[in-house]
């Protein structure tokens, strides 16, 4: 989603599906405020529910 990159996730992966979403952070660990703002964004872009999001992080080295 080229909102979250204009935002500064530059390293993210959002899956989408109809009823939910799968975003794959490059961090260690996700802020509180990190995942509202993720969380957001993605309900205001699509119909998901913030229950149906999972927000993961992966350190990649």
């Amino acid at each position: 989603m080229e909102v979250l990159k204009a935002k500064g996730y530059e390293d993210i992966v959002v899956l989408l599906n109809s009823d939910s979403a799968e975003v794959i952070v490059n961090k260690n660990q996700i802020e509180d405020k990190d995942r509202a703002q993720i969380e957001q964004i993605i309900t205001r872009k699509t119909d998901v529910k913030v229950s149906d999001i999972v927000i993961t992080p992966i350190e990649s080295n």
